[in-house]
């Protein structure tokens, strides 16, 4: 018999998008750590709008770091849009089920 102990002594954050029209996952990123306003708008602004047409609608749940000025400001410069799903309703949001 043979044991082992499994550890991880950093926590690892992935944040990505959803194309409902391809059926892809897009702007992937991992990366070590918790995922935070600045991270959040970073990857925003240099992964996932860039690859978006202009006039994209962005489906977010209510998360914090979803709802600064900052990514508002970002959005308008990539001319998308952000549609916020009502509070508590993970039901609603079909990217808790990748």
């Amino acid at each position: 018999m043979v044991r082992f102990l499994a550890y991880q002594t950093q926590r690892r954050s992935i944040v990505a998008g959803y194309n409902y029209a391809d059926k892809k996952i897009i702007a992937l990123l991992e990366y070590s750590g918790y995922t935070n306003t600045e991270i959040f708008n970073q990857w925003f602004e240099e992964h996932l709008c860039p690859s978006l047409k202009p006039k994209t609608t962005i489906v977010m749940d209510n998360a914090s770091f979803h709802k600064s000025s900052k990514l508002i400001e970002i959005a308008n410069k990539f001319d998308v849009q952000i549609l916020y799903l009502p509070p508590y309703s993970p039901d609603l949001n079909p990217i808790e089920k990748v």
